[in-house]
């Protein structure tokens, strides 16, 4: 006979959703049929997660212990802190955005290892800028900067194209830059030449992920490079303030490194598909149980 089928409503993170619950499937291949419909529906949901409030208290409290010690630390210790994480063969390589500014005088490398997919590592990587997911770094101490960001973490699949062009807005009181170069999937580069900064100062920011060599479908390292060309002669202020500005800059780079290694582990490590989270959420809220009478029905579908 017939499969009869009846409405029922599932309450998931405070949405309802309708399902398809089979009451008397007459085999396996309908039960699983039914269940994959389902899943189907909840998958294309995005869910929208921001970082959270004990999170957020943690990182601040690290930020304000941090910033004293680089700023007081920095004349010692910038020769190590400048290139953080970076390998000898990363810093004497030839990338993409180093040719932005012609010939940069002065340039740091920054990277860490994730052991995440390449194609995982970008997805976040793209999103970066203050109209889209934030930067992944100290959301109070941008705050404090003036920046109203707030960083969220999670793919967002309207936030996954940039093109050569395309503005970026990174303080809400200063122009958008535009992307001056991209190669998908693997790089994202930013500049200014001097003669376009009031300052002088010409610079670039560059983020690459790179696939290791021996696991390239499953580990990846994500690296920064900063490029500044400076004019010879500056102010004592202009000194000044460029020394205060470097131990900053590399304190909120490296919590970008980390945060953005934190959530591409994350998502990795997450079951994809039929077995993804948000549908092992809606398979454990499924309302009403299986009767006796309808796994019997199952059994003999398969008999």
């Amino acid at each position: 006979g017939s499969v009869h089928t009846c409405r029922h409503k599932t309450q998931l993170r405070g949405r309802t959703w309708p399902r398809t619950a089979t009451r008397t499937p007459r085999t396996l291949e309908h039960a699983t049929l039914t269940m994959y419909v389902y899943i189907g529906r909840v998958e294309k949901r995005t869910i929208v997660r921001k970082r959270s409030v004990m999170r957020l208290l943690w990182e601040s409290i690290e930020s304000a212990v941090l910033a004293p010690v680089l700023l007081g630390a920095w004349p010692m210790g910038r020769w190590w802190w400048a290139d953080y994480g970076s390998t000898a063969e990363e810093r004497a390589s030839s990338w993409a955005g180093d040719r932005l500014l012609g010939e940069a005088p002065e340039s740091y490398t920054r990277a860490i290892a994730i052991a995440a997919p390449p194609q995982v590592a970008w997805a976040f990587l793209v999103q970066i800028g203050l109209d889209r997911a934030g930067f992944y770094s100290y959301e109070l101490m941008e705050r404090a900067l003036g920046m109203s960001v707030t960083n969220y973490e999670y793919i967002n699949p309207a936030w996954q194209a940039r093109s050569a062009g395309d503005l970026v807005l990174f303080h809400p009181k200063q122009p958008r830059l535009p992307v001056a170069h991209v190669e998908q999937g693997a790089c994202l580069c930013f500049a200014q030449r001097p003669e376009e900064v009031p300052s002088g100062t010409g610079w670039s920011w560059s983020l690459y992920v790179q696939p290791v060599g021996s696991q390239p479908h499953t580990r990846c390292r994500l690296i920064v490079r900063n490029g500044y060309a400076r004019p010879a002669q500056r102010s004592l202020a202009r000194r000044v303030l460029d020394a205060l500005e470097a131990p900053l800059d590399f304190l909120m780079e490296r919590r970008m490194l980390r945060t953005i290694k934190r959530l591409a582990e994350a998502h990795a490590g997450r079951p994809q598909g039929a077995c993804g989270a948000a549908a092992r959420v809606a398979i454990a809220r499924l309302r009403p149980r299986p009767r006796r009478q309808d796994l019997d029905h199952v059994k003999k579908g398969l008999s």
